[in-house]
């Protein structure tokens, strides 16, 4: 007799709210430990030790996470409509993330935009372009089979659970990573004089993307200087109005940025030592930590 726990969910067309429901599940319990069963029979659902996006019910003290009874299962704190992934993340998220910190940020990263889209709730409007982001939700449809196709919705979702629960795996990795980087970044600006041009020591091992993301909170900085390792230059980094937007607080200047040669480089900025500047005015490489503080000096006098 088998111990396997039963995680239930709809049969017919999958969705990336319940791949990410059932795979949540599996990593709490063991991929090992786990049975998945696709259905709308509500004998086999009751018997079902957990439910996800079916059942018509949310009782989470149940195992039972679905939100398509006629007053849906509430909202994220943001009225973002839970889906199944948020009702299982809602539960489980602080343990499987290992921390409450790690949870929030995987919900507004992965799991809201997922409950958002399997609602119909919008959270963007397309410009002028008519270009849409190519988002988890296009990538994981793209694997319903079709007319044509011999295989089965039941079979396509069980080949993607493998993926899912990686994807989910290594998000959960980014956040304690990235609530680790927050600390280190928010201690290196809260310690700092010059609250415009933020300097890090040659031993902080996170990238533009964590020291952008977390600098953009506070109001003062303009630019950071931090060193990358995998090439042994420093950057000068132009700081992010906001997470929402590529527009800089002060891009670098437009006249430095292209494929200019360092001597074309000093020429323009006075400054030895300057490999490129990105023409899109984001970022600078330096071969010292000397040049690209001079760097960020000198685009915030201009």
């Amino acid at each position: 007799m088998s111990n396997k726990k039963v995680i239930a969910t709809h049969s017919g067309k999958f969705h990336t709210d319940d791949l990410f429901a059932v795979s949540t599940l599996q990593i709490l319990l063991g991929e090992e430990n786990t049975e998945v069963v696709r259905t709308r029979d509500p004998e086999i659902i009751e018997k079902a030790e957990y439910v996800v996006d079916v059942g018509g019910a949310h009782e989470p003290e149940k195992e039972i996470f679905d939100h398509h009874q006629k007053e849906g299962a509430g909202t994220h704190e943001d009225g973002i409509p839970y889906a199944a992934f948020g009702l299982v993340w809602k539960k489980y998220g602080v343990e499987l993330a290992g921390g409450k910190r790690e949870a929030v940020y995987i919900e507004k990263r992965l799991v809201e935009p997922i409950d958002a889209g399997d609602n119909g709730f919008g959270l963007y409007t397309l410009d002028h372009l008519q270009v849409a982001p190519y988002t988890i939700q296009s990538l994981l449809s793209a694997f319903r089979p079709d007319a044509d196709e011999k295989k089965t919705h039941d079979e396509v979702f069980l080949e993607l659970l493998p993926m899912v629960r990686k994807i989910l795996k290594r998000e959960i990795e980014v956040a304690k990573t990235f609530v680790q980087a927050e600390d280190e970044i928010t201690q290196t600006y809260e310690m700092s004089e010059d609250k415009k041009i933020i300097i890090f020591p040659k031993e902080m091992k996170y990238g533009r993307e964590f020291v952008g993301g977390v600098l953009c909170q506070y109001p003062e900085p303009t630019y950071a200087v931090l060193y990358r390792s995998d090439s042994d230059v420093w950057q000068t980094l132009a700081i992010k109005k906001d997470t929402g937007t590529f527009e800089n607080r002060k891009r670098l200047p437009e006249e430095w940025g292209g494929n200019k040669t360092k001597e074309e480089l000093k020429d323009l900025t006075d400054i030895d030592g300057i490999v490129f500047v990105h023409r899109a005015g984001f970022m600078a490489v330096s071969e010292t930590k000397e040049a690209a503080v001079a760097l960020a000096q000198k685009a915030l006098s201009l």
